[in-house]
């Protein structure tokens, strides 16, 4: 759809859920959205699940992601999730980045993320921007070591992660299979 902040894209994001309602003769049971309240994605959910009468659920962005690998892996269990696409509103209300979730697709906990105050730094003159995964991981600390995080995940299951040997390394020390 692209940047939903551009009128166009707004209109043509309107008019494709409305398109795939018809194709597909649906209508949602409940609205999903993100959990930053300023995206205009959240502001057409809102008024969407109002309309309708049906039920509206905040998703944290990087849990969102997590979830989605789980079912691309056809993983139903306990997960440890490493997410690097830059950042997402997080549920304490500051915006997170870098994160090594431990849940399912009810509830998580954030086990360990990127130092605070690193993205604003990422965004004023680094080419590799918070929207660049890659640059987050090459560019930014992170407050654990891989052994930390397999301390932190004990007693899951499986690793749904980005392929990073760091990651591959702590699900091995917990002698679980990494995805």
């Amino acid at each position: 759809m692209g940047d939903l902040d551009h009128f166009e894209a707004a209109r043509a994001f309107e008019r494709d859920v409305s398109l795939y309602e018809q194709i597909f003769s649906t209508s949602p049971a409940c609205v999903a959205h993100d959990l930053h309240p300023d995206y205009v994605s959240t502001r057409y959910a809102q008024h969407r699940a109002a309309a309708d009468n049906v039920q509206l659920v905040a998703v944290q962005h990087h849990h969102a992601h997590m979830a989605s690998c789980m079912a691309e892996n056809g993983l139903n269990e306990r997960v440890i999730g490493v997410i690097w696409d830059g950042t997402g509103y997080g549920t304490d209300g500051t915006i997170w980045g870098g994160e090594f979730l431990v849940g399912d697709y009810q509830s998580f906990r954030r086990a360990a993320h990127l130092r605070y105050g690193r993205a604003a730094r990422w965004r004023e003159g680094n080419p590799r921007t918070v929207e660049d995964g890659g640059g987050v991981f090459a560019d930014a600390g992170v407050d654990c070591s891989p052994l930390q995080i397999a301390r932190f995940c004990s007693g899951v299951g499986h690793c749904a992660a980005d392929d990073r040997p760091a990651i591959q390394r702590a699900a091995h020390l917990q002698r679980r299979p990494a995805v």
